[in-house]
């Protein structure tokens, strides 16, 4: 702003300069001079208080800061404030704001197609959330129809609350109607003088407009052939890839055919291994099963001979004592 100020004191002390013959006229532009410098710096003043101690310059350079840095969101806002601080008195400012205009159209163009690409990868989500979506269904459905209830009745309510402001809003309106009346009527006599100027700038911008639009229907139309040629590749390569899978699939299944086959092979040799483990223990079993019945058979005899034995020869002592009883008496 400073720089601003100090080209035109310096436009109106060249043509002071010019008049040096006519006191008059100089006494009369320097009074002019020193109004408007105190007309521009209030505005300016009142500018930077509105602007938090920024001017229109500040947010543009800030705005190509923020572009450099890929801040795109942050660059737009600086832009649009510069466009709306911006006083356009002379040719600086106007360049400054086309200047302005054309970043904050590049930053337009980089912000939609970030916004293009997030709604891509939300649709993508979207298909993925649909998928798992449907398991949930039936319990989603009972859910909603609850809410479908709550909502209505919610609905009913903010029906009636629009209801009372759209009255409140049709008050306001009528009132900003007649004070935008009385505010036409002393504008009008203002743009009057600047008609002239506000038509060519008119036109020039309708011009400008009709080529950006132009530029960009090319643009959507061959984004438009990319499209169709990634959903065509797209179609071709599921095809591919259901090709494989059936095919691994063919090969998975004839391999766990193969397992099978082993793994019953397998099992049926284990099992005559088993039977004939089980039919060789039976035979040791019986096998041992004979030997104890002759050990004990064996053992009984010798008990039977013990007991003759133990038998005989107490036959014989009763025999013996019999006798020396006999022989005593």
């Amino acid at each position: 702003m400073s720089i601003v100020i100090r080209q035109r004191e310096k436009r109106r002390k060249i043509a002071m300069s010019n008049d040096k013959s006519k006191v008059g006229k100089m006494l009369g532009l320097t009074l002019r001079v020193c109004v408007g410098i105190a007309l521009l710096w209030v505005s300016s003043s009142l500018t930077l208080a509105q602007a938090g101690g920024k001017s229109f310059a500040d947010y543009f350079q800030g705005g190509k800061v923020y572009l450099e840095k890929g801040n795109f969101a942050a660059a737009a806002k600086n832009f649009k404030e510069s466009l709306r601080l911006n006083p356009r008195r002379d040719e600086i400012d106007k360049q400054v704001a086309k200047e302005t205009q054309a970043y904050l159209e590049k930053v337009n163009v980089k912000l939609k197609k970030i916004e293009d690409a997030k709604r891509l990868a939300a649709a993508k989500k979207a298909a993925e959330l649909k998928k798992r979506a449907e398991a949930r269904q039936l319990a989603e459905q009972k859910r909603a129809k609850i809410l479908a209830e709550r909502k209505a009745i919610a609905d009913q309510k903010r029906a009636a609350e629009l209801k009372k402001r759209e009255a409140l809003k049709k008050q306001l309106e009528e009132k900003r109607k007649l004070a935008a009346q009385k505010r036409v009527a002393e504008l009008k006599k203002r743009a009057e003088a600047r008609q002239l100027a506000e038509q060519k700038k008119a036109k020039l911008l309708a011009e400008k407009k009709a080529i950006a639009a132009k530029k960009k229907a090319a643009e959507l139309k061959k984004r438009e052939a990319l499209k169709k040629q990634w959903e065509e590749k797209k179609k071709l390569a599921a095809q591919k890839r259901a090709a494989e899978l059936k095919k691994r699939a063919e090969a998975r299944q004839l391999a766990e055919q193969k397992k099978a086959k082993l793994l019953a092979e397998k099992k049926a040799i284990a099992a005559k291994k088993k039977a004939a483990e089980l039919k060789k223990r039976e035979a040791l079993r019986k096998q041992w099963e004979e030997k104890k019945k002759l050990a004990a058979q064996k053992r009984a005899e010798k008990l039977k001979k013990r007991a003759e034995e133990r038998a005989r020869i107490k036959a014989e002592r009763e025999k013996a004592k019999k006798e020396k009883e006999d022989k005593n008496k």
